[in-house]
């Protein structure tokens, strides 16, 4: 028996109370109505397949086994607004000869876990006479839902001789409710062959095929399909207002919009239901989607007559929802026709800068919107604002020709341009540029400002004022301006161009001081008032700069040591204090006249009573006993006339000339004490002619300024005097008894090649004098220089020095000198073991020759009662002797000395600098055949009393060996030393990797390692004046060793 089953797809919608059903027999698809929140779903998995049967024998049966029922299973699911739900339904499992095929599950796809329908199992076949387990029933383990009931298995199949009693498995049934009928088992009595029948929908299994006596193979019956049922609520859909949108009768469209609750217009998708007036129509549908609950809005359409039209609703529907619509459903609504723009008329010509003239709109339809212009190039429209519901317009300034234009709208039509005007604009000359602003200044307190951009034959006009200012070409700088805020003009003669930008001229700014600067640091051109007790950081870290300076009464001014005041203009005390403590320096650039007092202290090197101090007035007036007020009357001296000569101590001293004042009486005859003078008065400022000088003569002559003095610049003002200035070191010890013995010749020297100091006393007193003049002399100070033709000294703004150059009145200790010239320069020192000392320079300097020249050879005073020490040239006797570049190892100096005492005298190097710094250097002793290298050690000696000029050679090569001892028989290696400023230089292919620096004791004082570099420069060794082994290895591992003095 062979059963055919035809399957049809059935979508079925039942409603029942507002309940909708929905039923798949077959895949399908559901969109939720708005407003639905949960549906109930039944599924039902579909029938396993029966078991073929094949192969029985001529006198034998075979039955296959009945495929399982589908499962049945119910539950609920929630469900998003407007979602669309995928239904999946188990479709038919075919036969097949062998086993049968298990059915598919029914569910929702995303909903699997909560709903799923599993399939019946498919029945065995019989293809080896056995008897064949029929397939079990969809079970409630592989099913998902609230309620599960498993499917009924399918029959077991048979296998009978002759066939006698031969049976197929019937298909298990689907479960219910309304589960479908397995398909009926198949049974023979006789010689039966049979493909097993299906099973019906939903879920019943098919059963299985018979096959006898060597019959043809049968398949087994097909499993039905599955089923999923859909059940839900529908919402009643209702408003409770409706709006419409006016309309165009050019498009026809109006935005209707819906009102309600949010429960009787849930979120979600609709279609509207309308009937509309104007032009008649009914039954109207248009889409409309709710995304906020109780408002919803769509567009009706074709509303093209002018006039009024009513929208009605009648019915709104979501999915398989629908409520009918018959209260607050009607809307009124006006259709306009189309806009119409017009024309602008008052278009006229002007210049950049004014307004237009009235502009007109006239023939439009509609109401005026806006305002627009446009410019070049006339593609683009601008809107002006507040200007709807205008007709007439005027424009503001214009700069560029403008077209204007009214934008016009009739209803809700789109909007309409009108004809445009045009107001031609002539362009105004372009306003003058402002170049550089000329700010006044110290120097010139009006300021400038240069103007650019100007038309050639114009007429320029500066503001406040109106003032006409004549120029020529496109350029034009005015001059002249006080502080203001200036804005410029220009006409070419048809039109005036708009204001340039501000030119500001500022005046000079006052920097005032209560407890802080009211502007910042000072500068140079500012004018300082100081309103408020102020005392400067000293050290040099407190320098103040200005244009002036004003001291106002009752405050308290202190600049400290090393600081200075640099003015350009006049320093006024108004009833204040202004001191200047020792090495503080006042500074000014200008030939000022200053007013009112300041008080500048000195302080000299140390003085036993009996010292002399030689000073010099920076101020005026200025008494000598104001000086020193403790000094006995008859001890302030001048040296007029080549010799000293006692002064009234009630003197004003000489602006520029030097005096000498013994020590207070009340000071202690052994120990040295600091002096502190203060000076009292006006200070000092501008071009100062001090004495006037005949040839041949000495002369005293003193710093006149609060600052210091560049000797260099001195000498080079004052070509008459001799190149040689002598300061008064206080090294010559004191007798009380008899005469003084204080004279000409202990003095250190200074000219262009450098300076001679003097050296402790034989008492070895550490009070005493050493410094070498530095070049810088100080304010206060005094020294002697010699004339070798007439003249006026002279002193200028331009020689003055601040700062830390102020600090050289012969004070213990060095002070460096940082030479200015290229120099190669070399010191010795000729002492005893009592104390006696004479030390000379040879300097080899840029400007010198090896003639003799004032400028930079100095002759010994030859006054040391015991000892003198000195070069000689040309017959001349030098304590500073200068010599030409280049320096030249061949080079001979002669040497001489004159001594008072017999006995051992010792010469030695004090220090070198330059090349001479790194060189051997040798003394020839012609009395005794000796050629020393005092490179390596000081050369003593036994002498009588006496005067001896040849004696001594100074040189720089050993006569027996014909080179330098200690000079690098490498090349490639340099060394040299100056201002305390070890060099090493590598020239060569290797470079340094490590320098070690040894005294001559062994003692490591200095190293440095990974270098790598071809050059080296040690600013930061702490040493004396010795000399040094300087030991060097290179990145190849070679070491060399030099000999420098230090």
């Amino acid at each position: 028996m062979r059963l055919k089953l035809s399957l049809l797809f059935v979508f079925i919608s039942i409603y029942s109370w507002s309940q909708t059903t929905t039923t798949f027999t077959t895949n399908g698809s559901l969109v939720v109505p708005a407003g639905v929140t949960s549906m109930s779903v039944q599924a039902w998995g579909g029938g396993g397949a029966g078991g073929g049967a094949s192969g029985a024998g001529l006198l034998l049966g075979r039955g296959g086994a009945g495929g399982g029922g589908g499962a049945y299973v119910s539950g609920t699911i929630t469900v998003g607004v407007g979602a669309t739900l995928n239904v999946v339904v188990a479709g038919q499992t075919s036969g097949t000869l062998t086993d049968g095929a298990s059915g598919g599950s029914s569910t929702i796809t995303g909903y699997e876990a909560v709903v799923l329908a599993a399939g019946g199992a498919g029945g065995s076949a019989n293809t080896t006479g056995n008897t064949p387990s029929g397939g079990s029933g969809g079970t409630t383990t592989a099913s998902f839902g609230t309620t599960k009931t498993a499917g009924s298995g399918g029959g077991n199949g048979s296998s009978a001789l002759l066939t006698l009693g031969l049976s197929s498995g019937a298909g298990g049934n689907g479960a219910n409710p309304t589960g479908g009928v397995g398909g009926a088992a198949i049974s023979s009595l006789l010689l039966g062959n049979s493909p097993g029948n299906p099973g019906s929908a939903p879920g019943g299994g098919g059963s299985g095929a018979i096959n006898s006596a060597s019959g043809s193979p049968q398949i087994g019956g097909i499993g039905a399909s599955g089923q999923v049922k859909i059940t839900y609520t529908c919402p009643t859909y209702n408003i409770t207002g409706t709006t419409a949108g006016n309309a165009c009768a050019t498009d026809g469209n109006s935005s209707v919009v819906l009102t309600s609750s949010a429960a009787l217009l849930p979120l979600g998708n609709y279609t509207v239901t309308y009937n509309r007036s104007n032009p008649s129509a009914i039954g109207l549908t248009a889409a409309m989607t709710v995304t906020t609950a109780g408002t919803g809005n769509f567009t009706a359409v074709g509303l093209t007559t002018v006039g009024t039209s009513l929208i009605t609703i009648t019915n709104l529907a979501s999915g398989t929802c629908s409520s009918t619509i018959s209260t607050a459903n009607v809307a009124s609504l006006t259709v306009s026709g189309a806009s119409v723009g017009g024309s602008v008329t008052g278009g006229t010509t002007i210049c950049s800068g004014s307004t237009s003239a009235t502009l007109a709109l006239s023939g439009e339809t509609g109401t005026v919107v806006k305002w627009q212009y446009s410019i070049s190039p006339f593609s683009a429209w601008t809107d002006i604002a507040a200007t709807a519901g205008l007709t007439s317009y005027t424009s503001g300034a214009l700069t560029q020709t403008t077209q204007f234009r009214a934008v016009v709208q009739n209803g809700t039509c789109i909007t309409a341009n009108s004809a445009f005007t045009t107001v031609t604009v002539n362009p105004l000359p372009s306003a003058p540029i402002i170049g550089t602003i000329t700010l006044p200044t110290c120097a010139v307190p009006t300021g400038a400002v240069a103007l650019s951009g100007l038309p050639s034959g114009g007429t320029l006009t500066m503001y406040p004022g109106a003032i006409v200012k004549p120029y020529s070409g496109t350029i034009a700088n005015v001059s002249g301006l006080s502080a203001n805020t200036y804005t410029f003009t220009v006409s070419n003669g048809t039109c005036t161009s708009l204001n340039s930008a501000n030119a500001i001229v500022p005046g000079l700014v006052t920097n005032t001081y209560t407890t802080s600067w009211s502007n910042g640091t000072p500068t140079v051109d500012q004018n300082i008032v100081f309103a408020g007790n102020f005392t400067s950081a000293g050290g040099g870290a407190g320098n103040i700069n200005g244009c002036s300076c004003t001291v106002n009464s009752g405050v308290n001014i202190l600049i400290q040591s090393s600081d200075t005041m640099t003015l350009s203009n006049a320093l006024t005390n108004n009833g204040g204090t202004l001191t200047f403590q020792n090495n503080a320096s006042l500074l000014q650039t200008s030939n000022a006249v200053n007013t009112g007092n300041i008080v500048y202290m000195r302080t000299s090197s140390q003085i036993i009573l009996g010292d002399f101090v030689y000073w010099s007035s920076p101020v005026n007036p200025q008494r000598l006993v104001d000086v020193s007020p403790l000094t006995l009357s008859d001890k302030y001296l001048a040296f007029n006339n080549g010799a000293w000569a006692s002064i009234d101590p009630n003197t004003n001293m000489v602006i520029g000339k030097g005096y000498i004042i013994r020590s207070p009486q009340n000071y202690s005859s052994t120990v040295k004490s600091d002096y502190t003078a203060s000076f009292i008065g006006v200070p000092n400022d501008g071009n100062i002619s001090g004495e006037t000088v005949s040839a041949g003569n000495f002369y005293l002559v003193g710093n006149p300024y609060p600052s210091a003095l560049n000797a260099d610049l001195f000498l080079g003002a004052n070509t008459f005097l001799d190149g040689t200035l002598y300061f008064w070191t206080h090294n010559t010890p004191v007798v009380l008894q008899g005469a003084y013995q204080y004279n000409s010749n202990d003095y250190a020297s200074y000219n262009l090649s450098g300076g001679v100091g003097t050296a402790p006393a034989p008492s070895g007193n550490a009070g005493n004098n050493n410094a070498t003049p530095s070049g810088k002399i100080a304010a206060g100070q005094s020294f002697f220089a010699s004339a070798n033709a007439a003249g006026t000294i002279s002193f200028t703004n331009a020689m003055r020095l601040g700062g830390t150059n102020n600090s050289q009145f012969f004070k213990n200790g060095n002070t460096v000198k940082q030479s200015e010239l290229e120099t190669h320069r070399l010191w010795l020192n000729m002492t005893n073991d009592g104390g006696a000392f004479k030390q000379l320079l040879v300097a080899y300097i840029d400007g010198a020759t090896n003639d003799n020249e004032n400028r930079y050879d100095g002759e010994t005073f030859d006054g040391n009662p015991y000892l003198d020490f000195y070069s000689i040239n040309n017959g001349t006797d030098f304590v500073i002797q200068g010599r030409a570049l280049p320096f030249q190892n061949t080079d001979f100096v002669p040497l001489g000395y004159r001594s008072t005492i017999a006995g051992d005298f010792t010469i030695a190097i004090d220090h070198a600098e330059g090349d001479l710094s790194n060189h051997a250097i040798y003394i020839e002793d012609k009395m005794t055949n000796v050629i020393h290298d005092l490179s390596t050690s000081n050369y003593t000696f036994t002498s009588a009393t006496g005067t001896f000029k040849d004696r001594f050679v100074l040189r720089y090569t050993n006569a027996t060996l014909g080179v330098i001892e200690n000079e690098e028989k490498s090349q490639n290696l340099k060394v040299s030393v100056k201002d305390k400023i070890i060099t090493i230089n590598s020239s060569g292919d290797e470079n340094i990797e490590t320098v070690f620096v040894y005294d001559l004791t062994g003692q490591l004082v200095y190293k440095e390692t990974g270098i790598s570099s071809n050059i080296l420069r040690i600013s930061t060794l702490k040493s004396s004046h010795q000399m040094l082994l300087i030991k060097v290895v290179s990145d190849n591992n070679n070491t060399s060793t030099k000999k420098i003095i230090y």
